[in-house]
C-alpha cells in the first residue's frame, strides 16, 4: 500500500459472480465457494471475478482473478419410464419399446441392462440402444401373467448408474 495509512480490509467481489457462486472474506480476501450446488462444469467452465480492496482510505483498482471449474463425472439419468404393452402371441425378436437416459458428460457411452424381471422373464434389452424385445415368447400368457415388472439399469463408462422400474 503506497500511502501507508491503513491495512488492507473490506475485500469485495465487484463483478463476475452473477449467480453468487463465490464469496470473499472481507478481512482476508480469501475466495471460497458459497454454494457448491451452483458449480457446473457443463454450463460454466470458468469464472472471471473482479475484486477490489480498501485500505480504509481508498479503494484499489479492480483486479481480475480467473477460476477454472474442473469437470466431475455425473451419473446417467433415466427419462420418464415408458408404458409398454405386448401381445401374448408376440414373436421372439419383436421390439416392444425402449428406455432412454442422458448423461451430462459429453461423449459418455451408456450401457443398458435388465437387473431383474418378474414374475417371468420374457424380455431382453439391447445394451447400446435400450430397445426392449421379446426374448422368450413362451412366457407371454395373459391368462397366467397379466403384468411383468422389469428393473433396468443404465451405466456410464465410469460405472455410475441409475435404476428404473418398468411395468
Amino acid at each position: 500500500d503506497a500511502d501507508t495509512l491503513g491495512t488492507l480490509q473490506d475485500w469485495t467481489i465487484a463483478g463476475g459472480n452473477p449467480d453468487g457462486v463465490f464469496t470473499v472474506n472481507p478481512a482476508t480476501g480469501r475466495i471460497t465457494v458459497a454454494d457448491v450446488s451452483r458449480l457446473d462444469f457443463e454450463s460454466t467452465g470458468s469464472y472471471m471475478l473482479t475484486l477490489t480492496v480498501s485500505d480504509g482510505v481508498s479503494i484499489s483498482a479492480p483486479q481480475t482473478v480467473s477460476i477454472r471449474v474442473l469437470d466431475q463425472n455425473e451419473s446417467p439419468v433415466f427419462a420418464a419410464a415408458p408404458v409398454l404393452s405386448v401381445n401374448e402371441n408376440g414373436v421372439n425378436g419383436t421390439v416392444i419399446g425402449g428406455i432412454s437416459a442422458t448423461d451430462q458428460d459429453g461423449g459418455d457411452a451408456l450401457s443398458y441392462s435388465i437387473l431383474s424381471s418378474g414374475p417371468v422373464s420374457p424380455f431382453a434389452i439391447d445394451p447400446l440402444t435400450g430397445q426392449i424385445r421379446i426374448n422368450d415368447s413362451s412366457a407371454l400368457n395373459f391368462e397366467a401373467v397379466t403384468s411383468v415388472t422389469l428393473n433396468v439399469n443404465v451405466s456410464d463408462v465410469a460405472g455410475l448408474t441409475d435404476t428404473q422400474g418398468i411395468t
